[in-house]
């Protein structure tokens, strides 16, 4: 079997000077690099690989494997190497350890690995591949693993939302602004991994008022409670997902963004966004159609 699956296991590649066997859990002979030189970069990316099952490899990794260990250890912390490393990995994978939807983002996902220019975006598409795996893919105990190792690739993106959201007068460029306006640390987990391909999928869906009713709430699920009115949760959440999803009109969207917006606490958004905040009602406000909605006043939130 390969390299046994735990998170003393997984914890111990970091430190420890050897590189296991794909499918043996032995140490490789025949000049492969000491990990412990490894990036943390580098690191994460190996240990995704030894997460996944031989039976969802291609047979030709085995012949490959040693080899791209060495070539990882050594391409540092340069980014657009690790991405080519990354890409290549994820080819040797079959198509049935990833979720169905991964066939559609995948073209744009290595176009995107193509073009890295920092770790922080090499650690955003890890994440989005491992995300795409699915566990019967991969070792059992990966499960209690990935928890460790998905913090700690997350510590590697750095807090890009914090410039400025950019507003244009568009439904997905209001909605885009809001997303950008709420801090990593007061959303789930695995959206550092989606929101790329999420903006893609608003950027694209222009005045597509069903599409945008799902993107809508993918963002507002993505927000972890502790971000919101806690009274906003508990006596409008659940009618404001029954008008999102009856709602018909950009309009009627264009309430319920402003909704949600109210619901969001100060303190899980970024500083610049109380002075862009008036700019961004005024551009939502626009959309608004006659009687799409009750609106409510901020302070009632707090």
């Amino acid at each position: 079997m390969k390299l046994h699956r735990s998170v003393t296991v997984l914890a111990a590649l970091l430190i420890v000077p050897v590189v296991y066997s794909c499918r043996t859990g032995q140490a490789v002979e025949g000049g492969a690099l000491s990990t412990a030189s490894a990036s943390a970069a580098a690191k994460y990316l190996l240990q995704l690989e030894s997460s996944v099952t031989s039976q969802y490899l291609s047979p030709r990794w085995m012949q490959r494997r040693v080899s791209w260990i060495n070539d990882v250890i050594r391409a540092g912390e340069i980014p657009l190497d690790l991405a080519g490393l990354m890409v290549e990995f994820e080819s040797e994978i079959v198509p049935s350890a990833h979720e169905a939807r991964w066939s559609v983002r995948r073209p744009s996902w290595v176009n995107e690995a193509r073009g890295v220019s920092t770790v922080s975006q090499f650690a955003r598409l890890l994440l989005e591949l491992e995300t795409s795996i699915l566990f019967g893919a991969q070792f059992s105990s990966w499960r209690g693993a990935r928890a460790q190792w998905a913090a700690g690739v997350r510590s590697l993106i750095t807090e890009e939302p914090a410039a400025a959201p950019r507003v244009e007068g568009g439904f997905g460029d209001l909605l885009v602004a809001l997303e950008t306006s709420v801090l990593y640390g007061f959303q789930t987990p695995g959206w550092p991994g989606r929101r790329t391909s999420w903006i893609r999928d608003v950027q694209g869906a222009g005045n597509d008022v069903p599409r945008l009713r799902i993107l809508l709430l993918e963002f507002e699920q993505e927000i972890l409670a502790s971000a919101q009115s806690q009274h906003w949760l508990a006596a409008r959440r659940p009618q404001w997902l029954q008008r999102v999803n009856g709602a018909n009109t950009l309009g009627e969207l264009a309430t319920l963004l402003l909704e949600v917006e109210q619901s969001i606490n100060y303190n899980a958004q970024i500083p610049q966004w109380r002075n862009q905040r008036p700019h961004w009602i005024n551009r939502v406000s626009a959309l608004r159609s006659p009687g799409g909605g009750e609106q409510q006043d901020p302070a009632g939130f707090y």
